[in-house]
């Protein structure tokens, strides 16, 4: 079976550019995505009000740290929403205090992620902050006060301490062997002493407070953040006024307590909760909302033209990826001059920046942008950075309407329909699924049939719900045996469609390793899979069967062809799904089937959303007889592609041996 893709076909160009960005617009994608860490990021990036507003703000965090409170506080919101950011930001005023000291642990950097399910990380965490205390001491020439203080507070039996205390405060020179003595008494204590008695020597000794911050932990796997937090506890809380370790004691206060940030997801946090001693009572929680987004980019954008040192335009006359000529100086009726061209096409570039920012994040236009990302601001700002660049506007309108100063008017252009499609699209002129922020639900990249629905058959199964309503958990084991099991899928390429998942959004994984649906994925399932906009775009990059292939030649086809090119890979899934079904027949899975996939097939999931958008596709009443051939063609699949047809067809199928 030969399968091919509809954009093989394409011999067009590749980039549609907004002609105000045919030359920066690679520099400014890849702008839009610095990070705190990046050399190219700047402080004046920052937007410190947020959307809803109600939630942590710098305030906040400033407060934490002078207070009384013996809890660890934690900064809580979804993968990639600005965590680090918001942290960075938020302490900087303590930086200059020389009493504070910030300790910032990124577990990410301290771990090979090829080792992400080694026991030991959570000692690697423990070695890292140790090592960072000692060096706070060793930098303020404090390394033989901090000797002094450790045996002045631990006591064993035997008596050493002392006798090595008096020793040490004897002798002005060489004191190598009561160093290595020291050493030894210190690989007796446990790690976690070793971070105490370092917080307590800081603080009484040497007037200094240090704020512990665990970044990056929603970066690892579930079981390792309930791990982490049991720490943040641990260290927040302090010891009781005598703590013993073993045979020997060391005499410590509460004094050891200190301050810790950690950063983490709200549902790994809540399934920490479950699986850990410490009671809800112990931690401090608190959710960051998502930045006010047209603030962030049309910072960004600001930011971007002031560094850059190039040129914007060659010529106050550019072209638009269809041929079409615009003249800036004659958008202006004060006549600007030739000198002015550079300052002219920043100005517009910044007002249509913001306008279209403006009119991606409203409600009302059909998608909100954080729906989308599960508030990741990361992958957000991937995403509007192609939006704002992409040449799938009607740019030579905005621009006049711009230039005008009516406003107003921009949005009988920007449709929530068009804004989808500039969005989905980005600066390619066709849908390329490796280069987009958006997954293709139908199709995992692999050249067979398989990889049509595999996207779609695991969201259902992470979609299933449990009685109080809320999406149920389950481990990658679990989802790949349920998928071999129906389908014979390899173990591994469920495990890569996961993590892809995973990576996106579309899932979260839990401290106990299990995995959830987010509301992003939910977005995904049960809006993209039934909206036409998406579909006609996804389809362009789906290996499909040569049989119902429908060839993309062009840029902007005709809306029949691309309504044609649906409905015959509707046709396709309904084959695909005959045939898996066979399969869920000949292992005796029936039951396991209906338990995660009901009566619901994808292909009758597609001829509805095709039969829902048909009376509104541009100019459908001039399609004529192909039109209404096509329209009576979906209709007819619709019959075709209920379960109980799809079933039916398997079962003669698997009697005829075929």
């Amino acid at each position: 079976m030969i399968l091919k893709k509809p954009r093989q076909y394409y011999a067009g160009n590749l980039w549609s550019y907004n002609p105000l960005w045919q030359f920066i617009g690679s520099e400014f994608i890849d702008w839009m995505c610095v990070s705190v860490g990046d050399d190219e990021y700047k402080a004046e990036l920052y937007v410190e009000e947020r959307n809803p507003s109600g939630g942590l703000d710098q305030k906040d965090i400033v407060e934490f740290t002078v207070s009384s409170s013996r809890l660890p506080l934690v900064v809580c919101g979804p993968g990639g929403i600005g965590k680090t950011t918001f942290l960075t930001h938020s302490t900087n005023v303590m930086r200059e205090d020389p009493n504070c000291q910030i300790i910032w642990i990124n577990v990410f950097s301290i771990v090979d992620p090829a080792e992400l399910n080694n026991e030991n990380l959570l000692i690697r965490v423990e070695e890292e902050l140790s090592r960072s205390l000692e060096k706070i001491i060793a930098e303020n020439r404090k390394k033989t006060e901090f000797w002094e203080f450790l045996l002045e507070n631990w006591h064993d039996p035997k008596g050493l301490s002392g006798i090595l205390l008096e020793e040490f405060k004897r002798k002005k020179e060489g004191k190598t062997q009561i160093f290595d003595q020291l050493k030894e008494i210190l690989r007796s204590i446990p790690l976690l002493e070793h971070i105490r008695i370092r917080i307590n020597f800081l603080k009484k000794v040497m007037n200094i407070f240090p704020l512990i911050i665990i970044d990056n932990a929603d970066r690892l796997p579930g079981k390792f953040q309930g791990d982490l937090l049991r720490l943040t506890v641990a260290l927040a809380e302090g010891t009781e006024a005598r703590h013993f370790t073993g045979e020997n004691k060391l005499n410590l206060s509460k004094s050891n307590c200190t301050k810790v940030i950690i950063a983490m997801r709200p549902e790994s946090l809540a399934q920490a909760h479950g699986s850990s001693s410490s009671s809800t009572h112990s931690l401090t929680v608190g959710r960051l909302h998502p930045p006010v987004f047209d603030q962030v980019v049309e910072k960004r954008v600001v930011e971007f033209f002031n560094s850059l040192e190039k040129k914007v335009f060659r010529s106050s006359k550019i072209k638009t990826d269809i041929g079409a000529e615009i003249n800036l100086l004659d958008l202006f009726s004060d006549k600007k001059s030739e000198s002015d061209l550079q300052e002219l096409g920043k100005m517009l570039i910044i007002k249509s920046t913001k306008m279209l920012a403006k009119n991606l994040i409203d409600p009302k236009k059909g998608y909100h942008l954080h729906s989308l990302t599960n508030e990741s601001t990361r992958l957000a700002l991937m995403m509007v950075g192609s939006y704002i660049a992409s040449g799938h506007h009607e740019w030579r309108d905005i621009f006049y309407i711009l230039s005008r100063e009516d406003e107003n008017k921009i949005t009988q252009l920007l449709t929530g329909r068009k804004i989808f499609k500039a969005l989905l699209l980005g600066t390619r002129s066709i849908f390329q699924s490796e280069d987009s922020w958006a997954i293709n639900l139908f199709s995992d990249g692999n050249p067979d049939k398989s990889g049509v629905l595999i996207y779609l058959r695991l969201l259902k199964i992470f979609s299933e719900k449990h009685e109080a309503n809320k999406y149920v958990a389950i481990s990658q084991e679990e989802v790949s045996t349920i998928m071999n099991r129906l389908f014979n899928l390899d173990v591994k390429r469920v495990g890569k469609a996961i993590q892809k998942f995973c990576g996106c959004g579309l899932i979260e994984e839990s401290d106990l390793g299990t995995f959830y649906l987010t509301r992003s994925g939910e977005l995904y399932l049960k809006r993209l899979t039934k909206d036409f906009e998406y579909l006609q775009h996804v389809v362009i990059d789906c290996y499909i069967n040569s049989k119902y292939l429908v060839e993309c030649s062009e840029k902007d086809e005709h809306p029949k062809k691309r309504f044609w090119r649906v409905l015959r890979f509707a046709e396709w899934v309904r084959e695909i799904e005959i045939s898996e079904y066979c399969i869920v027949i000949q292992n005796h899975e029936e039951q396991m089937y209906e338990k995660y996939f009901g009566n619901d097939t994808a292909s009758s999931v597609l001829v509805n959303a095709l039969l829902a958008i048909a009376d509104k596709l541009p100019d459908h009443n001039l399609w004529g007889y192909k039109g209404e051939k096509l329209i009576s063609q979906a209709k007819d699949l619709r019959l075709k592609s209920s379960f109980e047809q799809i079933s039916a067809v398997a079962e003669e199928r698997m009697k005829e041996g075929l």
